[in-house]
């Protein structure tokens, strides 16, 4: 058990009790009756775990936040509650901390970042990856709600939170959670407006980065990557076709996409698919019509199509299906 003077820490880990007599207790004593004289990393990092998997961890919170969810006036807000975990874990190793960074645990406001002056309206918890320490919230504003800048508040305790994640300025792999965020957000659907400034956004940027970045990524940072189809939905950018690997063959791409063929869609501010996949891993890039089919062009000499060596093997292919 636990007393009262470390339930902050530890009230979803131990059970929580009040000692009636206010007297100096050895460590000792406090053993012998089952009662930890001061909490371990383990279990504060178990509660800061526990407090990750509750109501406030969840990403609707955006739209509408509650009022059975904000906390009674002069009561301790879900800010302070963290402030004071990793308070605690500020001298925590990297290596116990490492369980943290997948976990959402980092509190950011439900406000709007175009809402800048408007009241607090709440906090929700979201995980390390997707806050940056930036000099002021415009740096994360275009890619509301799956991009934040850390609270005031908490930037005191940047070193803590630097081991779980946060990072200083957008990276690559920021953009990609942008992507991966905005489809798992889609449910498969066509994204709405918003969303799509976002998507937009972040494809440009993503482009800019490749452009000026020495050499090819690594797939690490890109992988799983979701890119726009000319649906104006998010799928992963293996099953996506690049429109120019097929121009020249002067292709109806409306039929083609009623075959279930996926054609990529970009922002019109990326002038060439073939620059966008340039850079980009093996293991993410668009589908290019060479990587999955072979062309015979007739010629003079084969216009009779029943001589074409692609006609011969779709006839033998069709006499002999086995």
């Amino acid at each position: 058990a636990a007393t009262t003077y470390h339930s902050s820490l530890l009230w979803t880990v131990r059970p929580i009790i009040t000692l009636k007599v206010q007297v100096l207790l050895y460590d000792t004593v406090l053993q012998a009756l089952g009662i930890i004289a001061e909490p371990s990393t383990k279990d504060v990092i178990l509660n800061v775990r526990n407090i990750s998997r509750s109501q406030f961890a969840n990403t609707k919170l955006f739209d509408k936040f509650p009022d059975s969810c904000l906390p009674p006036k002069n009561a301790t807000d879900l800010f302070e509650i963290i402030s004071r975990h990793f308070h605690f874990l500020k001298n925590a190793e990297s290596s116990d901390l490492e369980g943290l960074s997948d976990e959402m645990c980092i509190p950011v406001s439900t406000a709007s970042q175009d809402e800048s002056e408007a009241p607090f309206k709440g906090a929700v918890l979201i995980k390390p990856q997707q806050v940056l320490f930036t000099r002021t919230a415009s740096e994360t504003k275009c890619y509301y709600p799956f991009l934040h800048s850390l609270a005031l508040t908490l930037s005191g305790l940047l070193p803590v939170l630097e081991k779980l994640g946060v990072k200083h300025s957008l990276e690559l792999s920021h953009l990609r959670l942008v992507l991966e965020l905005a489809f798992l957000s889609s449910d498969g659907q066509e994204i709405d407006v918003n969303t799509k400034k976002v998507v937009e956004h972040a494809l440009v940027k993503l482009h800019r980065k490749l452009d000026v970045q020495v050499g090819v990524p690594s797939k690490l940072a890109l992988s799983p990557l979701y890119l726009l189809n000319h649906h104006h939905k998010l799928c992963s950018s293996v099953n996506l076709f690049s429109r120019e690997s097929l121009y020249k063959l002067k292709p109806d791409f409306s039929l083609l996409a009623q075959h279930g063929i996926a054609l990529l869609l970009l922002p019109k501010e990326i002038l060439s698919e073939k620059d966008f996949c340039r850079y980009l891993p093996k293991e993410v890039k668009p589908k290019s019509l060479p990587d999955v089919c072979k062309v015979d062009v007739l010629t003079p000499s084969t216009s009779d199509i029943s001589k074409c060596s692609f006609a011969q093997n779709l006839t033998n292919k069709i006499k002999s299906p086995v």
